[in-house]
């Protein structure tokens, strides 16, 4: 099952403001998403907070 790709942007408008804006958004395996190009010594900064997903 592939998301669609409005899904994709909506999920990607969602990081807005955050360390993870402008990075590519993609589907992965099993309808997963990656967020490609993160510094792994930001991941916890980069993480959302719950009321964005």
């Amino acid at each position: 099952m592939t998301a669609p790709v409005r899904d994709l942007r909506t999920i990607a408008a969602a990081f807005h403001g955050t360390v993870l804006e402008d990075h590519p958004v993609e589907e992965g395996i099993g309808g997963t998403v990656i967020v490609d190009e993160v510094d792994p010594g930001r991941l916890l900064e980069a993480r959302p907070p719950r009321d964005r997903l």
